[in-house]
């Protein structure tokens, strides 16, 4: 209906078929992104006449479906444009439209373009069409070392570049075996399903070696008014005004690259940059230590840390990752990247992926791999998905809502298909009983007025 509406009040232009015919005589299997409005009337051409995939997920109607493509758009609006091209890898973009309206505000953007193997093509009019010559890649193994897990997990991750975003916001939706997969967790904006189980299985994974960094910034519980997590307990701040804080050195984080003052930012929206009101945040009571607060008596702690197992796990404030995707606050990126090291750190295995068979419904591929190999079939993540090793079950996992497994070393082949789940079985099922009841009724029914006349 939305694109029947646009055709109506916008019919497809000469322009836009050309377009879509120029992307039809390329031979890649990779996927077409959009970008700006109006491309909204391209949409349908591109699926249609070019034949081309487009990023899974939609995000311009009613429906809020495809926030990841949002959150993209909202990464390149404000500057941090290694978020898009990192996301152009996992949903195997090969192709970038850009409308008329993406206009100088990105033009960083557009030239790094061409920096990330994008080359311009002549002929799309007063659109930009870019190709991207490298093999298309639907089966993409996993080299970043940083997992953010929470509802606000795009901001964070947009400032971390070896980092993936689970895709649930519930903590113990994961087993230890899948957090160990990485070497830091960072939970921002996250829940859980059970608050015993999920402290649990961090407390776990810290206990085996990983870091953890929380900012418990939109962090609800049900139970409590003032939720806690691992001990501590936030408290909710509002403020009008630049936040000054007193900082002290830890052994770790000298004094100097602690921030002590936050300023309230503004963020852009499109190419409209907006300052906010006010600013948002929680503070923190129960830390072994405080790094950084509100008060020269340390009470209200807004960065620092609570010992597990005899290991640091790190609590930020002042809303600390939004303030800084919005700011660019280089003494707060200096902070970030000093608290997580696995940024700086690129795992290489030895493995071979091929006999790859990609289709719509059901995914093939062999390899050889002389350690584990985690990794994404660029493809969204749906509990229809079943994969197999050599024939028998194993686990799909929802990361960047995609497909993502964690195969073992050696020589196997996997097959991942998209498979009815038990409900519908029994919906079908319903159905049918449904129709043979209906079938009853009128049978009877007309059985009774022969019978009477």
């Amino acid at each position: 209906f939305n694109n029947i509406f646009r055709i109506y009040n916008k019919p497809i232009s000469k322009k836009d078929l050309n377009l879509t015919n120029k992307l039809k005589a390329y031979t890649s299997d990779g996927r077409v992104m959009l970008m700006k409005y109006p491309f909204g009337r391209l949409l349908w051409p591109v699926t249609v006449n070019a034949e081309k995939q487009m990023v899974e997920g939609a995000y311009y109607s009613a429906t809020r479906q495809g926030k990841h493509i949002a959150w993209t758009y909202d990464a390149i609006d404000n500057g941090w444009n290694n978020y898009a091209f990192e996301k152009f890898k996992l949903w195997n973009i090969r192709f970038f439209i850009r409308t008329w309206a993406m206009g100088s505000h990105y033009a960083d953007f557009i030239d790094q373009l061409s920096k990330r193997g994008f080359s311009p093509i002549a002929g799309a009019y007063d659109n930009g069409f870019y190709y991207n010559k490298k093999a298309s890649q639907y089966i993409v193994p996993l080299k970043k070392k940083v997992l953010i897990i929470g509802k606000y997990a795009p901001i964070a991750s947009a400032l971390i570049d070896s980092s993936i975003q689970a895709g649930s916001i519930y903590v113990d939706d994961y087993d230890l075996k899948t957090l160990k997969l990485f070497d830091e967790l960072v939970l921002y904006g996250f829940s859980y399903r059970n608050k015993h189980d999920a402290q649990k299985l961090v407390k776990e994974y810290v206990k085996s070696g990983g870091k953890v960094i929380v900012d418990l910034m939109g962090y609800k519980s049900p139970l409590e008014k003032n939720p806690s997590f691992l001990g501590v307990t936030s408290y909710p701040n509002v403020s009008k005004k630049e936040i000054s804080l007193n900082t002290t050195s830890d052994g770790e984080i000298k004094n100097e690259i602690i921030p002590n003052n936050f300023k309230i930012p503004s963020i852009y929206s499109d190419v409209e940059k907006t300052k906010f009101k006010e600013w948002r945040f929680v503070t923190y009571f129960g830390l072994d230590k405080a790094l950084a607060t509100t008060n020269r008596d340390f009470a209200n702690a807004v960065i620092g840390y609570k010992n597990v197992y005899g290991k640091k796990v790190w609590f930020l404030g002042p809303n600390f990752f939004y303030h800084t995707f919005a700011s660019h606050n280089p003494k707060q990126m200096q902070f970030l990247n000093k608290l997580i090291s696995a940024n700086k750190t690129n795992q290489k295995s030895d493995y071979k992926i091929y006999d790859e068979s990609i289709k719509s419904e059901i995914i093939r591929f062999k390899y050889n791999s002389s350690s584990n190999l985690p990794l994404f079939a660029s493809f969204a993540y749906s509990p229809h998905w079943k994969a197999y090793l050599n024939g028998k079950p194993i686990e799909v996992v929802n990361l960047e809502g995609l497909i993502f497994l964690n195969l073992p070393a050696g020589s196997n082949k996997v097959e991942i298909k998209y498979e009815n789940t038990p409900v519908h079985f029994y919906g079908k099922l319903l159905s049918v009983l449904t129709l043979l009841f209906i079938g009853f009724l009128l049978y009877n029914e007309k059985n009774n007025n022969i019978l009477y006349g």
